[in-house]
């Protein structure tokens, strides 16, 4: 992978890297469910960016965007906003926000979208499909980085990925949307360490596991 920096430029080059390793690492399990193998496009962006999601300012978070496939990469938010310098930061989100696509190819995310739009995105039951679907991405992030650890790309990267997405969680959104710092840290190890899709199937947890 090329050197990473925080710039715009050297992001977006880090992550275009990135595509084709997960995608290796993504396809026999999609191939074999028969799902379709899509790869998804990244957008690294400095600015606000207009999307078939909605709009994106420089200062929110990353995002997928199921309509066209692409991963909105805020190049600024992260360094900026949460002052982050060190690699692994934006390697874990970029595999969180891949876990995403992989949700996409599966129709995971269709059936939580039809799922979200009858309980209400804002209700408690919306909160808790949100915070299922979020977490299964944070697993699915594990497993991309067991996979990229497999394929040889550093633990100097790889750990602090897992240690960044382990401190995450509610406090980023400002909404029980995205679960607890602990249910979080529990979600990314288990896609890590045990490396199994079935391991990450957040939709049969006991509501307890995914608050």
């Amino acid at each position: 992978h090329p050197p990473f920096a925080t710039d715009p430029g050297s992001q977006g080059a880090f992550y275009q890297a990135l595509v084709p390793c997960l995608m290796r690492a993504w396809a026999p399990a999609l191939q074999t469910a028969n799902m379709p193998v899509r790869m998804p496009q990244v957008v690294t962006t400095a600015q606000d960016v207009d999307t078939p999601c909605g709009r994106r300012a420089w200062n929110e978070t990353a995002m997928f965007c199921p309509r066209d496939n692409t991963i909105y990469m805020t190049a600024r938010y992260y360094s900026e906003v949460e002052g982050r310098t060190q690699a692994g930061a934006y390697l874990g989100q970029f595999a969180h926000e891949f876990g995403h696509a992989i949700q996409a190819m599966s129709g995971i995310s269709g059936a939580y979208n039809d799922a979200s739009a009858e309980a209400g995105e804002d209700t408690a039951k919306g909160q808790e499909l949100t915070r299922r679907s979020e977490l299964q991405a944070t697993c699915y992030e594990g497993m991309s980085l067991a996979a990229l650890q497999n394929g040889g790309v550093g633990d100097d990267y790889v750990f602090p990925a897992l240690q960044d997405s382990a401190n995450r969680g509610d406090e980023y959104t400002g909404a029980h949307d995205h679960g607890s710092l602990a249910t979080n840290r529990r979600w990314i190890d288990q896609g890590f360490y045990k490396n199994r899709v079935t391991e990450c199937n957040t939709w049969l947890a006991a509501p307890s596991d995914v608050d």
